[in-house]
């Protein structure tokens, strides 16, 4: 499922902040991980500059701001300035499950979203429910056995639908 505000087009000079991704699954680390995916998709597929984790956090302690949990369209105004970018990705992994021995193996769900800083506004938003043999074509072939492998998977096919592709 993909919603896309009516003329928006991501362009790569704009800058795109990554903002670390809220956990609710029960995997401790899935949502750093699913973030560094995100992350390694926008570096590879060139959709948009993203800034280091680093650099986020070096203007979150500069902005003197504790959490990114409630960030307010007025904060998110000044953090964008200091990073120069013009949109936040945020997003939530709701679903991490490696499910082992399941024939439909693995299982992720991942929703993200684009917001405008100045507004808050939603410029796009994604959410993606898939499992291991949701990729399976014939005798096996195809089929994602890694709950890290369907998350990577996950993150590059909901940067490019973020790019119109």
């Amino acid at each position: 499922m993909v919603y896309r505000a009516p003329g928006f087009r991501i362009t790569p000079e704009a800058g795109t902040a990554l903002l670390p991704f809220e956990n609710r699954s029960s995997a401790p680390e899935a949502g750093r991980v699913v973030a560094d995916l995100f992350r390694g998709a926008f570096h590879r597929t060139r959709h948009a500059r993203v800034p280091e984790n680093s650099e986020v956090l070096a203007a979150m302690v500069r902005q003197r701001m504790r959490s990114i949990g409630h960030l307010d369209a007025p904060a998110m105004a000044k953090l964008a300035g200091d990073l120069g970018v013009r949109q936040f990705l945020v997003g939530t992994v709701t679903v991490w499950d490696a499910r082992e021995g399941e024939p439909d193996g693995p299982e992720v769900e991942i929703s993200a979203r684009l917001l405008e800083p100045g507004t808050g506004r939603g410029l796009w938003a994604s959410l993606h429910h898939r499992r291991g043999n949701d990729y399976h074509l014939l005798l096996d072939l195809g089929r994602i056995d890694s709950v890290a492998a369907l998350a990577e998977r996950v993150a590059e096919e909901m940067v490019e639908s973020l790019a119109g592709k």
